[in-house]
């Protein structure tokens, strides 16, 4: 963070200066509010700044592979950062109903996107971008050639705590009826013709995420036959 400080990609000052407690008043660990609860105005330039030196591991080939979270899901975080000043969990994420589709979406349901056209828009400027320079490691093509960016949420609708496609039972939720599967978002980006982007894809029966997996692991040349449960590579998804 302290080069990309000293390259004014960010104030490393204001980092600094955050100061956040360790613990709540009543005196336990500050895992729930801290960083992740409240207007947190420095949040997008450290998120920037994570993704900046992912970026610039990458380029280096310093960290062939980078683990990224930018907060959890109970996270009551203000989003005031996408200009939505509401807590992120139970304000933003947690709200409905947004699976029936006999109902207009809600102003809430419209924030929670506009907050992951947020999340989307950082993933462009300050990861993907940096990557379109050329890869010295292989003439003639980009950085972003030769690389693969997984975005992932753990579960598939903020409201309904789901993991996996469902017919919600009217006893769980008011009629009118019908509501529609969830599924959890899988979203890829790169892979320099190895795989087929610009689409959503489908599939007719439930698969495994472990099959994202797999394809992504062949994509990149990882000759692997199986990862954890998978059932098998997603064709559709491979060019």
């Amino acid at each position: 963070i302290a080069e990309l400080g000293r390259r004014g990609l960010v104030d490393v000052a204001k980092i600094r200066a955050l100061n956040m407690p360790d613990e709540t008043p009543e005196g336990t660990p500050n895992w729930y509010l801290g960083d992740y609860q409240g207007d947190n105005a420095n949040f997008g330039m450290i998120f920037a700044a994570h993704m900046e030196l992912a970026a610039q591991a990458i380029a280096c080939n310093a960290a062939p592979i980078i683990t990224l979270q930018s907060s959890f899901s109970t996270s009551q975080l203000s989003c005031a950062f996408a200009n939505i000043p509401k807590a992120y969990h139970l304000a933003v994420s947690h709200v409905g109903p947004e699976s029936n589709i006999t109902t207009p979406a809600s102003k809430d349901v419209q924030d929670f996107a506009t907050t992951q056209r947020w999340f989307a828009q950082q993933i462009v400027d300050s990861l993907v971008k940096p990557l379109l320079v050329d890869d010295p490691a292989a003439p003639g093509t980009k950085i972003i050639d030769n690389t693969i960016i997984y975005w992932c949420s753990e579960i598939g609708d903020g409201q309904y705590h789901n993991l996996a496609s469902a017919d919600y039972p009217s006893s769980y939720h008011p009629d009118p009826m019908p509501w529609i599967r969830q599924y959890i978002p899988l979203v890829t980006i790169g892979g320099g013709g190895s795989l087929k982007t610009g689409r959503i894809v489908r599939n007719e029966v439930d698969r495994p995420a472990t099959d994202l997996y797999l394809t992504l692991a062949q994509a990149m040349g990882a000759p692997l036959l199986s990862f954890g449960d998978s059932t098998g590579v997603v064709q559709e998804v491979l060019a």
